[in-house]
């Protein structure tokens, strides 16, 4: 089992989640696959991490549909979809950190040039 923890900063205060959540570990060639499901909004949404060298990717499919890539000082495009619609984000990557059982990824995220908040993702094996 696996402890998810994320924090979100933003301008109307800080939010900080966690979660046990069981994943399925697959290795194909240089990459590495994390498979989980996670509770968001009291829905099951299936998340797939992609670990290649330094870059990461979070996918999540379901009634949140989102591709964020994550490389450490890098700004990244990214599409977020909802039931209440579509939006175009910026990600940039203040700090990311790979482990045999352990991701940490560091972020902002903007739309139209406006900050939206800054996020910590953080999944780690638990003993």
């Amino acid at each position: 089992m696996y402890r998810l923890k994320q924090t979100i900063k933003q301008k109307s205060g800080r939010e900080n989640f966690s979660q046990t959540v069981k994943v399925e570990k697959i290795l194909k060639g240089n990459r590495t696959f994390l498979k989980y499901d996670e509770m968001l909004n009291g829905e099951t949404v299936p998340v797939i991490l992609s670990i290649e060298d330094d870059v990461v990717r979070i996918m999540r499919s379901g009634p949140v549909t989102m591709k964020f890539q994550f490389v450490k000082g890098k700004l990244t495009d990214t599409v977020y979809e909802t039931v209440a619609g579509r939006h175009r984000f910026k990600v940039y990557t203040t700090e990311v950190k790979t482990a045999e059982d352990e991701v940490f990824i560091s972020y902002k995220l903007f739309e139209n040039d406006e900050i939206l908040g800054h996020y910590k993702y953080h999944l780690k094996k638990e003993a």
